[in-house]
């Protein structure tokens, strides 16, 4: 499903200096796979993973998604191509918060070139174990409720991918651990994950561990029994 081959990203700091965030990045990650990309802050895990959104584009290398060279997109078809194949989950849940968990969940539908159909945004919330809630502002939900609102928004559209960032870095551990249920139940039904995380304790619940350091892949193993997080969706 992904292939980047000998990338590179660099920024401009301050204006003038370059710096090289990712230095010639070679991965594939099949579907179906669940991969866990960690490093410490300042490792280039975020970089790496905002090429794999196609949020950023890379300086040098080639990535193909599902076959498709994102090189070759335009911005129009990049943005279709994101919401059609990529769901998003971040540390910081982007919710409206006077906003219903349903209306939260139903927002790429807007962009969609899919029929709006709020029976798919309710199966959705199904999914995360928030059908009873999806009247309530995400502002009266708890930080767990609203990051599993978050992962319901992120599978709207039926994505192949699933890209998280941080997804537990705002939860207390037991809300964490159900969102990493979820996300390992999510994997066990077919979809590809790839979570970004600083703490190996959380990076040990994916079949795979992708470390990163300097802008470059030092290591690249399987995990030979992937901790369990269990299967609790109550409370939050």
């Amino acid at each position: 499903m992904i292939e980047i081959d000998n990338v590179t990203k660099t920024y401009l700091k301050d204006g003038k200096n370059e710096v090289k965030a990712l230095d010639r990045v070679t991965l594939t990650i099949s579907a179906g796979e669940f991969v866990a990309i960690a490093g410490q802050s300042g490792s280039g895990k975020s970089s790496l993973l905002n090429v794999l959104g196609c949020l950023d584009r890379p300086t040098s290398g080639r990535y193909r998604l599902d076959d498709v060279d994102v090189a070759s997109l335009d911005d129009d078809a990049l943005s279709e191509l994101r919401n059609a194949k990529i769901g998003f989950v971040f540390q910081s849940f982007n919710l409206l918060p006077r906003t219903t968990a349903l209306e939260n969940v139903e927002l790429p539908l807007l962009y969609s070139q899919r029929p709006f159909e709020r029976r798919r945004a309710e199966a959705a919330l199904d999914t995360v174990g928030l059908g009873d809630r999806k009247s309530h502002f995400a502002s009266e939900l708890s930080g767990g409720e609203q990051q599993r609102v978050a992962i319901a928004r992120a599978l709207i559209n039926d994505p192949a991918l699933v890209l998280a960032d941080e997804p537990t870095g705002n939860l207390d551990s037991r809300a964490g651990l159900e969102i990493m249920a979820l996300l390992q139940d999510l994997n066990r039904k077919g979809r590809t994950i790839v979570m970004v995380t600083h703490d190996p304790a959380l990076a040990e619940h994916a079949q795979r561990i992708v470390r990163v350091k300097d802008g470059r892949i030092e290591g690249d193993a399987a995990v030979t029994a992937p901790r369990e997080a269990g299967t609790a969706l109550s409370g939050g």
